[in-house]
Formats: structure tokens, sequence, C-alpha cells
């Protein structure tokens, strides 16, 4: 187990693609936009779950305060009309994982 802690600083999309590799506005704010953009990383890795929260009630225009990510949270994705990349890249994570009911 890799604890990250609370020290990481950036853009969301950024810090997940430089952890994936070590291993704006927001509907949902940086934590959920994290978690998809950790998510696309991983691309499925085995064994791989991870959370990004926030002590708040919620952080953004949603009323939640961060996501849960496993190893099959996308694979439903493809099953549906919900386009991962393109919801990261308008900053719309929490309605990609809202329409995936993660």
């Amino acid at each position: 187990m890799r604890l990250l802690g609370d020290a990481l600083e950036g853009q969301a999309l950024e810090v997940a693609a430089a952890q994936a590799k070590k291993l704006a506005v927001q509907i949902a704010g940086p934590n959920t936009e994290f978690c998809l953009a950790l998510a696309l990383a991983l691309d499925g890795a085995e064994g791989v779950q991870a959370l990004a929260c926030d002590t708040s009630n919620f952080v953004g225009a949603a009323e939640v305060a961060g996501t849960v990510i496993g190893p099959n949270g996308l694979k439903d994705a493809a099953d549906c009309t919900c386009d991962p990349r393109p919801a990261l890249k308008r900053n719309d994570a929490h309605y990609l994982f809202a329409a995936l009911d993660i």
C-alpha cells in the first residue's frame, strides 16, 4: 500500500498521470477529476484502488467531496453513452461517475 498524503499540488490530470507512472471550474471538484484521470492512466491495472476526498461536505458545484475508484471502475463506460476522456477534458468527471453509479 502506498499513501500519497496531503502534500500533492497541481492540476489533477498532471498529478494523476505522474502518480500512475510511479507504481478550472469543475462540477465535482479536483478530487473527482483526479480519480477519473488516475483511472484513465491506470487503464484497469489490477489491485489498484484509490480514494480522493476532502473534509468538507462537498467540493465544487456537486454535493460530493470525492470519489473512489478501482480496477473495474471505468469498464461500464464502454456500455453506456459516457466517454471518460471528453468528460475529463471538459472537467465533468462528476457526470461520468454519476452515470456509471460510482
